[in-house]
């Protein structure tokens, strides 16, 4: 059920680029992984039996009578490449984060999570919750504001702190509050017919759930530059707060950043 990139030897195909067998490197009798696609897998009609290549997609293991292992292929890519590192995490549009060299966080220890080593010379601490500013568009000096935002809300924030177990409420007063407006029409996605300021929705992952609440927000000064702003809680269960993140942004240059960050908050 995780996505995942695997390295190996293609050992067979069929003709319609759908599908094809991958065995391990160097291992002519090892594990095989059986890959395929819906439809024509891009790039599959260019690689030849023997041939190394580097599939990205979602892994299943069967356990009914067998351990058989399968990946539904989103991508594949010949490589030189013959081994993989376990701290090398790598997107199928080619950008690569090392786990080593990323930068621990820790939030009052409710949550933590890793950071590029280049966001610490843009990192500021919040004054009035827990957690840190990333002030993205530093890391160039170019662009329009580009901020995320990681905090944890927890009961001594709220009036009420027995709310706190509302999460539902506490998640709207949150959006309220940062974007200044206590009469925000927020609505699911499932409810195309209603206006809307802030649209909900759900979003899964291999490796977390969260709660999207996104919209625009402009700022109340003399420029009043009109910004996209999305809120993603982590549904991780916890009874005493809600993790979140503000990302508010014109362009998302930094969005591989931000999904490898979100990636070590779940684990």
């Amino acid at each position: 059920g995780h996505y995942m990139v695997v390295y190996g030897t293609i050992t067979s195909k069929t003709s319609d680029s759908k599908s094809f067998t991958l065995r391990d490197n160097g291992n002519s009798t090892g594990l095989r992984i059986k890959c395929g696609s819906s439809g024509a897998v891009s790039g599959l009609s260019g690689i030849s039996i023997g041939e190394t290549v580097r599939v990205f997609g979602k892994v299943e293991i069967s356990t009914f009578w067998t351990e058989d292992i399968s990946m539904d292929v989103d991508k594949i890519e010949k490589t030189g490449m013959t081994s993989v590192s376990s701290s090398l995490y790598m997107m199928a549009n080619g950008s690569s984060f090392s786990r080593i060299s990323m930068m621990s966080r820790n939030i009052e220890g409710e949550f933590s999570y890793k950071i590029p080593a280049g966001w610490k010379a843009v990192e500021y601490a919040l004054p009035n919750v827990y957690g840190y500013q990333y002030k993205l568009n530093e890391l160039t000096g170019e662009g329009m504001a580009e901020s995320l935002f990681v905090f944890f809300v927890d009961d001594t924030m709220l009036k009420k702190p027995t709310d706190i177990s509302n999460i539902n409420r506490v998640r709207k007063a949150v959006v309220e509050n940062i974007l200044c407006n206590k009469n925000l029409k927020m609505y699911s996605e499932y409810m195309p017919l209603f206006d809307r300021d802030i649209e909900i929705s759900k979003k899964s992952t291999d490796y977390a759930s969260f709660t999207y609440y996104t919209g625009s927000y402009t700022e109340h000064n003399i420029n009043r530059y009109n910004h996209r702003v999305e809120f993603a809680f982590i549904e991780n269960g916890k009874k005493d707060g809600i993790c979140a993140i503000l990302y508010v942004y014109n362009n998302p240059e930094h969005i591989d950043e931000i999904h490898m960050m979100m990636r070590t908050m779940a684990e």
